[in-house]
């Protein structure tokens, strides 16, 4: 039977926490996220991406790759997941689509059969929008 493994993740952050962590080497955090552990586990393994959106349907504004994650041990946002990412240019202005979303975030998920289905990665279903002069 086939496992699926979070590969992604699309975040609708509107309350301005992302702040950087080392500016130097260009890595970041964004707090409180009501995330799984298995979900958080398998973005820091696969090295996920983390897409941050002002609303569901827009063009995400910023994200990265996932490099490591910690829980808010105490206070109001206790078990609340932060990540750590290092920031990605290629991760401004991807949609996500319309499905999938939950109150705020959507998950990626790939199976272990596509992993083994290829040597390559599947691809990707976030999409990035054509630079301005190339639209018609």
């Amino acid at each position: 039977m086939s496992q699926k493994h979070a590969t992604a993740i699309h975040l609708f952050e509107n309350d301005g926490r992302i702040h950087p962590v080392n500016f130097g080497a260009d890595e970041w955090e964004s707090p409180y996220w009501a995330v799984g552990d298995a979900v958080a586990d398998d973005l820091k393994a696969g090295g996920g991406d983390i897409y941050f959106h002002k609303a569901q349907t827009a063009p995400s504004y910023f994200g990265g790759r996932v490099f490591d994650y910690r829980k808010q041990p105490d206070g109001q946002w206790a078990g609340r997941i932060i990540f750590l990412f290092r920031f990605d240019e290629d991760h401004r202005g991807v949609t996500s689509g319309r499905g999938g979303w939950s109150q705020a975030m959507k998950i990626i998920w790939q199976t272990d059969d596509s992993l083994a289905a290829s040597d390559t990665p599947a691809p990707r279903p976030a999409r990035r929008p054509k630079p301005l002069a190339e639209r018609p």
